[in-house]
């Protein structure tokens, strides 16, 4: 019980209850175009599956659409600021993105989820 409890805790307060913002990856690094900038994102009061503590985002997440090539989005981060900052979880897409001018990535109503097991 103390384990979950705690898992709760930690996930509330960095993920929560703090502003955190999602970021795009090509490979290990950063999408870095004038035309692209992080978006926040909100996550879902933790709830319990199992021996697992799981959050997902409450609502979907809409990047600009791209003036620019952004390249093939491999991956997806939660940083604690919109520029800058500590990135706090870092996740591999199950489906890669090929951002190109005029097109879109975004995040469906529980699209990313964080889920803190044994």
């Amino acid at each position: 019980m103390f384990v979950k409890d705690f898992k709760k805790r930690v996930l509330s307060n960095y993920f929560v209850t703090s502003g955190v913002f999602v970021g795009l990856f090509v490979g290990g690094n950063e999408v870095s175009t004038s035309d692209y900038e992080r978006k926040q994102i909100t996550f879902s009061l933790p709830r319990e599956s199992g021996n697992t503590v799981i959050i997902d985002n409450d609502a979907p997440i809409e990047f600009d659409y791209a003036e620019s090539d952004w390249g093939n989005i491999t991956h997806v981060g939660v940083f604690d600021s919109l520029t800058g900052g500590n990135l706090l979880d870092y996740a591999e897409l199950d489906n890669e993105a090929d951002i190109t001018a005029d097109t879109q990535f975004w995040i469906d109503e529980g699209g990313y989820r964080i889920e803190w097991g044994d």
